[in-house]
This record gives C-alpha cells, sequence and structure tokens, in this order.
C-alpha cells in the first residue's frame, strides 16, 4: 500500500456511507473507526509523521462522504487525537481515554427518591 492511498476497508466504508448503505450515526461512526483501524493495521509509514497523514488522509476519504454528518466527524476525531509516540508503533497504540465513572454512573443510574435527576446531574458535573 503507498503512502496515502486509503486502505481498501476505507475505500469500501467510504462507499457504503456515500451510497446509504451503511446508516445511523453509531452505524456510520464504528464503520469509520474500523476502517481507521485497518488503514493503520496495514500502514508501511516508516516515521510517525508519515503514518499521521496515512490515517488523516484516510478520516478525509472517509469525511468526504457525509461532511454535514455529526457522529463521522467525532468518530474520526476521537481517534485521530489519541495517536501518540515517538515510533510508528506507539503511534498505533491507542492511548486511553480519561476516566468516565462519574459520567457512567450519574446517567445510567437515576435516583428513585430525593432531588430530582436535573439535581442530581447538576451536583454531579461541579
Amino acid at each position: 500500500m503507498d503512502t496515502h492511498d486509503p486502505h481498501p476497508a476505507v475505500v469500501r466504508v467510504a462507499d457504503d456511507i456515500a451510497s446509504m448503505e451503511t446508516r445511523g450515526a453509531a452505524t456510520i461512526a464504528e464503520a469509520a473507526a474500523e476502517a481507521l483501524r485497518a488503514q493503520a493495521e496495514d500502514s508501511d509509514a516508516e516515521t510517525p509523521a508519515a503514518f499521521r497523514e496515512d490515517l488523516r488522509a484516510a478520516a478525509r476519504h472517509l469525511l468526504d462522504t457525509r461532511p454535514t454528518a455529526v457522529s463521522l466527524p467525532n468518530a474520526l476525531r476521537y481517534v485521530l487525537q489519541r495517536m501518540d509516540g515517538d515510533s510508528v508503533p506507539a503511534c498505533g497504540r491507542p492511548r486511553r481515554p480519561p476516566p468516565r465513572s462519574s459520567v457512567r454512573d450519574w446517567t445510567t443510574h437515576r435516583p428513585t427518591s430525593g432531588p430530582s435527576a436535573r439535581t442530581a446531574c447538576r451536583t454531579a458535573t461541579r
């Protein structure tokens, strides 16, 4: 695979998104992230800068299919912002996202008595 050529998975996912074969925010986001993973795994970039540019080019190819979608650029940004390291293998290893325990706790377990859910959310975010 030449530098900056999109991986076949990226081309396939982009075509599926553009033709509306792949629909729905979560489905589009997941397919785009998986396509970027395929691009990263098969990259023959020799430097971290070239690796990052390969992934950015693949992300642009995906984004051009549906530029007004919200979940697509969010998923691409999520993946691209987590490339970190001084070597190609290190860049390909995702950086751990920040812990989300407090957000998950208060969004999935609503209070059954006491303060309203809105008050609980305001308190949890302070």
